[in-house]
């Protein structure tokens, strides 16, 4: 068993000064060796020791000597202190991974490989520096494998093997997932009291990527999906990104929607973003969806996701009562669906119950003006009664107030009429809302015939002639009125310019033929004639229309 050059901090191995692999008795002796500088310390790791789960956990970020053996590594150890060194190894492990997946040595060996230089790179240490876009890779390779280990059954009887320690299995591999989330989240916390928002989102997004792999390696392993690659056939428990980097993801998911299709979501790239979501994570999977290239980004799982993002931001903004902000989600939603149903019952859900609310604080205006957005989004079978009913309170409130003071002697019915107007409007609504209620469409009726008496009693506004004092002289139809509009002036010309086309035609074909034209021409002439009588009709018609 072999420590990793970057992991800086002693183990309880090394706190003890025994052997990785060392017996329960070698444990002993060295922890009741008397060193009063750190015999706390050794007592801890003693115990460490002693307790198979928590040696395992030491274990499990070792290399194990058997599965370099397997994995033919040569090269002195400590040439992985070195990134060339690294990226060499890594290199020809991951080509092993691929042809025998699922191996064992080659996935724990490039776990460790990968979270030791993932926690000594990037934002996490000064030890071979990288960007944050590669720190985030050696996280996705580390956390990836980690998954996979934990959730096969196979892997927790061979581990059993190679440490001596048949004892851990399930509890081990709950332990591993718990250490390695606790560890995540120290950091996330750690980036958000140096207000570091980005270096935050990006751990958030390793921890949903670790839980979405485990759940999907998990309910592979249940299905007993076989690799068909090594040696004997072997079932398969691994997430979507470590499928798709050996090979192996087409295959899976043909089965996956041939056996259990209701668990298709969990085995696409996209379902780290998918559980981001599900834990109000939305920044970082806005973020991780922002770094998806164009094209992926179109694809239909990321629109599917995107789309489910957009309406719980949405949500987020209703419940905040940013409304103009929840309806901008929801229909960015609603274009990125392709299948609307999973949008129409939550925005509709949602709307009815803040409207509700407003509706008991005696905000009725503003309960009805959000059901009406909502409908065009939303799901009519929920929304369309509620509004209707919504509708006809503030009618029936508008007819009371419209009929109160209108009596015989009344004159100004001017206000009366304007709230009966509206309240027909409301209720004719109501009743395309809610076509089968008879008392709504009653009710329409009686403020349709209260909205006609109104009418009726109204006196009509007199009309003021102009004296023939003002200035107002008679003018003959025919002649133009001083002060003519543009368009009058217009229409003027144009009829000028018809009767001018008309008269010229007409005097050329009545005046102008029998002078012209010989009469020994015979048909020509007869062919000469019909010309000029088919001008004279298109004139005639052109004239019309220009006079029209």
């Amino acid at each position: 068993m072999k420590k990793d050059p970057l992991q800086l901090d002693p183990t309880a191995y090394e706190l003890l000064g025994v052997e990785p692999g060392a017996g329960g008795d070698a444990i002993s002796r060295a922890a009741a060796n008397e060193d009063p500088d750190s015999s706390g310390e050794r007592v801890a790791a003693a115990q460490e020791l002693r307790d198979p789960l928590r040696r395992s956990l030491i274990d499990l970020f070792h290399y194990q000597d058997r599965y370099l053996d397997d994995l033919a590594f040569d090269d002195p150890f400590e040439t992985l202190s070195e990134t060339a060194a690294r990226r060499r190894a890594d290199e020809r492990w991951r080509a092993v991974e691929r042809r025998g997946f699922p191996m064992a040595a080659a996935t724990h060996s490039i776990a460790v490989l990968s979270y030791w230089e993932a926690r000594g790179s990037g934002r996490n240490g000064a030890d071979l520096p990288s960007p944050p876009d590669v720190t985030g890779r050696l996280w996705q390779a580390a956390l990836t494998r980690f998954a996979a280990l934990c959730a096969s059954e196979a892997f927790w009887a061979e581990w059993g093997v190679v440490t001596d320690n048949r004892g851990a299995g399930n509890a081990a591999a709950n332990a591993l997932g718990k250490r390695l989330t606790d560890e995540l989240e120290a950091m996330a916390r750690l980036r958000a009291e140096n207000r570091d928002v980005p270096g935050e989102g990006r751990i958030r997004e390793h921890i949903a990527l670790f839980r979405s792999e485990l759940e999907a390696a998990r309910a592979l392993s249940e299905m007993k999906v076989l690799s068909g690659r090594g040696l004997s056939p072997v079932a398969i428990s691994a997430g979507p990104h470590l499928l798709a980097e050996v090979g192996l993801l087409e295959k899976v998911q043909a089965a996956v929607e041939e056996r259990r299709p209701e668990l298709r979501p969990l085995f696409t790239p996209f379902a780290f973003i998918e559980r981001l979501i599900t834990e109000t994570e939305y920044d970082s999977a806005r973020g991780a969806l922002e770094r998806l290239d164009e094209v992926t980004r179109r694809s239909p799982d990321a629109r599917r996701i995107e789309s489910k993002l957009e309406l719980k931001l949405g949500l987020r903004d209703l419940e905040a009562d940013r409304i103009d902000d929840a309806f901008d989600h929801w229909e960015r939603a609603s274009a990125l669906a392709e299948d609307r149903s999973g949008i129409t019952v939550p925005i509709s859900e949602s709307v009815l119950g803040k409207a509700k609310l407003r509706h008991s604080r005696e905000e009725h205006d503003e309960a009805i003006a959000l059901l009406q957005r909502a409908v065009p989004l939303g799901e009519r079978k929920i929304l369309n009664v509620p509004l209707a009913h919504f509708l006809f309170e503030r009618a029936n409130n508008r007819i009371e107030s419209a009929t109160v003071g209108t009596g015989e002697d009344v004159t100004d019915l001017g206000p009366a009429i304007a709230t009966m107007r509206g309240a027909v409007t409301d209720l004719e609504e109501a009743v395309a809302l809610d076509p089968t209620n008879s008392e709504v469409r009653d009710r329409r009726n009686e403020g349709e015939d209260l909205l006609r008496a109104f009418l009726d009693r109204a006196v009509p506004e007199p009309v003021v002639e102009p004296a023939a004092d003002e200035g107002v002289a008679d003018t003959p139809p025919d002649e133009p009125t001083v002060g003519q509009s543009p368009a009058a002036k217009r229409g003027s010309a144009v009829m000028a310019i018809g009767i001018a086309l008309w008269v010229g035609i007409s005097l050329l074909a009545l005046v102008a033929y029998p002078l012209l034209i010989p009469q020994h021409l015979g048909g020509a002439g007869t062919i000469i004639a019909i010309g000029v009588a088919v001008g004279w009709i298109a004139t005639n018609a052109i004239g019309w229309f220009l006079l029209r």
